[in-house]
């Protein structure tokens, strides 16, 4: 049943917020549906009541309805409705609000679906929901270029879906069944693994993403508007990373073994490629947006390194990242609303216009890249160490960015912050700072109790990652 509500609670919002007496309390209500998700998120497991729930859906063809929400689901589903109503609280007014935050309900409604999914064709209809949902969002509601945005991040939904559905077929022929739990307690032969454990990757590897596909994501993080983008760079590529772990590793381990080498070179490579374009960056959008796409690659060098220690990295990395990524998000978005654009150059004299704005903003960049303490510094030490066990030369690729990526946002926050006052900038208001403060408060209780994360990694994938090599 609590599977069950996670879904329905933030649908159930999106219908009160289109009512017209509502119509100025639909940004409240929808938090209010961010809150309620990420409290069952975190309690769910906890609670007297039934977690999963299995009906039919459509017997003849071996499709039901099937969600779960274990304690791995949970810390997924908590991390996005918190992001969630973090990034809607700190959002500027914007027209047709009562279609756009029901729609905003709506698309957590898919993202927190497809993480507590069973069923192969119930996760394709909460995923590709998500994806068309943030096209539409961005294509009535985004800046310029947002036509262009909306269009690949349908693409992307395209290619993603074509391949997922080749292997969601070719199991539903050769088992019966799309549940993901029939089907690992029935898997298929070590030798048929390759190919769908490639196609079935490569089909979340667009979405994630890794390169060449990062344009979409690029795109609706400049075109596209604040709430969208962060669920599209935060939530979704979480989505896409949880079911890496769970799907491509959990349903094919020996196939993801052999092809372990290929997907950890390409995440390495991705990791080394964000934070260098990151670097050049002086538009704060894409800077955002190429921390985004490094981040979610050195969590999947993790995933793909095919040990236990990685694989825990992994889902340490993905939590904090949507944590850190969305104080950094709401930072900037304070940053460019004081020094008249999302500009590095032009936010020079911050820190001493604006110290309280300053000092959040460099607690949550110094957090992200790592510091002792924070929950990056815990998943950067984890992966690594899985990494390192098969795949030194990555590792070592992963460890220079994370020491570079040290340097260089050691350089931008002086860049950004300390230069001529800015003349009437302002500082942060409490309910910035209210929106702010939680989350790197939670990135740094997690990274004092990693294990609150890293234990909730489900033993029907940690022995699949033992596989032999």
């Amino acid at each position: 049943m609590i599977a069950t509500a996670v879904i329905a609670l933030p649908l159930a919002l999106a219908v009160v917020s289109l009512l017209p007496p509502l119509a100025r309390r639909t940004r409240p209500l929808t938090v209010v549906a961010g809150l309620a998700v990420a409290v069952l998120g975190f309690t769910g497991p906890m609670l007297p009541v039934r977690a999963s729930v299995h009906a039919p859906w459509a017997p003849i063809l071996g499709l039901s309805y099937a969600v779960e929400l274990d304690a791995f689901a949970a810390i997924f589903v908590a991390a996005t409705g918190l992001v969630f109503a973090a990034v809607v609280a700190s959002s500027d007014r914007i027209g047709h609000a009562r279609a756009y935050h029901a729609l905003l309900s709506v698309l957590l409604a898919a993202l927190v679906g497809a993480f507590v999914a069973r069923d192969l064709a119930l996760f394709l209809l909460f995923w590709e929901l998500a994806l068309a949902i943030a096209a539409l969002l961005i294509s009535q509601w985004g800046g310029v270029g947002r036509s262009d945005a909306a269009v690949r991040v349908l693409v992307t939904a395209l290619v993603g879906s074509a391949l997922y559905i080749v292997v969601i077929v070719s199991l539903a022929v050769a088992r019966g069944s799309l549940d993901s739990d029939v089907l690992r307690a029935r898997p298929l032969p070590a030798s048929a693994q390759l190919l769908p454990a490639v196609l079935l990757c490569a089909a979340f590897l667009v979405t994630l993403p890794v390169l060449p596909f990062q344009s979409w994501l690029i795109r609706a993080f400049v075109a596209g508007p604040r709430e969208v983008a962060l669920l599209l760079g935060a939530g979704l590529s979480s989505v896409a990373l949880y079911a890496v772990m769970r799907l491509c590793v959990g349903l094919f381990p020996q196939g993801m073994s052999v092809a372990a080498p290929a997907f950890v070179a390409l995440a390495a490579v991705g990791t080394l490629y964000g934070a260098v374009i990151a670097s050049r960056q002086d538009d704060l959008r894409r800077l955002a947006a190429f921390v985004a796409f490094s981040t979610i690659n050195l969590a999947a060098v993790g995933a793909f390194s095919g040990t236990e220690v990685g694989l825990r990295g992994a889902t340490l990395a993905a939590i904090s990242r949507e944590i850190l990524l969305t104080a950094l998000v709401v930072a900037i978005a304070c940053v460019a609303r004081r020094s008249g654009a999302a500009s590095l150059a032009r936010a020079g004299g911050l820190a001493t216009s604006s110290p309280r704005l300053a000092t959040l903003t460099t607690v949550t960049v110094l957090a992200l890249v790592g510091i002792p303490g924070s929950s990056a510094f815990a998943a950067d030490y984890l992966v690594l160490a899985g990494a390192y066990e098969r795949f030194p030369t990555a590792a070592a690729v992963v460890a220079i960015v994370i020491v570079a990526s040290a340097i260089w946002a050691a350089r931008s926050l002086r860049r950004a912050f300390h230069g001529p006052p800015l003349a009437h900038a302002g500082d942060l208001r409490w309910r910035e700072i209210a929106i702010i403060l939680p989350l790197l408060l939670v990135s740094l209780a997690i990274g004092v109790v990693p294990a609150s994360i890293t234990d909730r990694v489900p033993a029907d994938v940690l022995p699949a990652l033992e596989a032999p090599r």
